[in-house]
This record gives structure tokens, C-alpha cells and sequence, in this order.
């Protein structure tokens, strides 16, 4: 297939070898030919990203520490607010289960939104509901474990390290009320995204 420039095709069986065999070094070495033939063929700048970077860590070139830039706090304020905690919700530990259900309450004083996060077992929901004075459904009735009232420039300076919850409540912009210590511990739950993983082997 590689011979016949059918590469994708190529890839697709090679990337089978690379996953039964994490070893096999001539499989990736062949794999990386494909992906590179493919990078030099994409017209969108991202995709021959993509596929170069597979090529970097098939060939073994990929920078052991990868720096993690810091993300403006404009970019962080752009994300819509579900969206921000779907994110969130990708680096929950599997690990960390609860034995009963845990419902957050987030209150963004300034956006007038109200995010619940639903924990449950080894998964969380985050759910938007329209308005703080809008109740929430029968399902989810029952009053939070814990309530976090911010703002979402502050709520994002606190996701990034860029301020602490100390002081963003002594200035105003963050009071919590309800069960605190399993509010910590949900954060905690969360692991710190990792840019260094591995594209295309297993």
C-alpha cells in the first residue's frame, strides 16, 4: 500500500501492528514513513500537525519534557461555561470513587449561570440550569453538598493557579457553603492535564 502511495491505508494497518506490538520498532519506523507522506500531503496546517507530531513519536524525536504553556485568562473567560466543565470532567480519576451520589452547585454571580455537577460512582455530569432562580428538576431535587458562589474570571484564576482561594474570599469574589471538605476533595480528584502523552503507540 505504501509503494502504491494508498498511505492511508498503509497507516491503518500499520497503526493494527503498532498496538498489538508495542516493540516492534520496524512497524513504527514504517508507520512514521506513512504519517510523514500523509503530513506532507495536508493542505490544513493543523492535520499536517497531527500527523507530524505522530511522526516525532514514532521515530522516537518528540521532546521528553514537554513545556506546558500557561492559557490566557481571555481564552479561558472565551470557553463557554459547560464547556469548561466538560473539560473538567475528562481528568476526573477513575480512581477516585464515591459510594453516594454528590451534587456541586456553582453560582457565577456575574454571568447569572448555574452549573450542578452530578458525581456519581466513578463518573460527573455537569449540568447548566438556565438561571440561579430557576429550581432544578425532581432528579436532582435534593439540597447540594456544596455550594461555590464566584464569579467565572475568578473561578477560572482559581482552575489555573493563579490565585487562591483564601484570598479571592477575602476580596468577595468566592464564599462556599455546605460540605467544604468533600468540595476539596472533588478538586483534588482531578488530575493536572499531561501534554506529553503518547499520539500514536499504545
Amino acid at each position: 500500500a505504501h509503494a502504491a502511495g494508498n498511505y492511508r491505508w498503509a497507516a491503518e494497518l500499520l497503526n493494527h501492528l503498532v498496538f498489538a506490538d508495542g516493540n516492534n520498532s520496524e512497524a513504527k519506523l514504517a508507520l512514521a514513513d506513512a504519517y510523514e507522506q500523509l503530513g506532507f500531503q495536508a493542505e490544513s496546517g493543523a492535520w499536517r500537525n497531527y500527523y507530524l507530531s505522530a511522526v516525532a513519536n514514532l521515530r522516537g524525536d518528540a521532546p521528553a519534557n514537554t513545556i506546558t504553556r500557561q492559557q490566557s485568562a481571555d481564552y479561558v473567560d472565551a470557553i463557554p461555561t459547560l464547556d469548561l466543565f466538560n473539560a473538567l470532567a475528562t481528568r476526573l480519576a477513575a480512581s477516585e470513587a464515591v459510594a453516594q451520589p454528590q451534587f456541586f452547585s456553582f453560582i457565577f454571580t456575574d454571568t447569572n449561570e448555574v452549573v450542578t455537577v452530578e458525581r456519581r460512582g466513578m463518573i460527573e455530569i455537569p449540568r447548566l440550569e438556565p438561571s440561579e432562580a430557576s429550581p432544578v428538576d425532581d432528579a436532582r431535587a435534593a439540597p447540594p453538598t456544596a455550594e461555590v458562589r464566584t464569579t467565572r474570571s475568578a473561578f477560572a484564576a482559581l482552575l489555573l493557579g493563579r490565585a487562591q482561594a483564601p484570598a479571592l474570599m477575602a476580596a468577595g469574589q468566592l464564599a462556599f457553603s455546605g460540605d467544604v471538605a468533600a468540595l476539596q476533595a472533588w478538586l483534588s480528584s482531578h488530575a493536572p492535564p499531561t501534554p506529553g502523552f503518547a499520539v500514536v503507540t499504545p
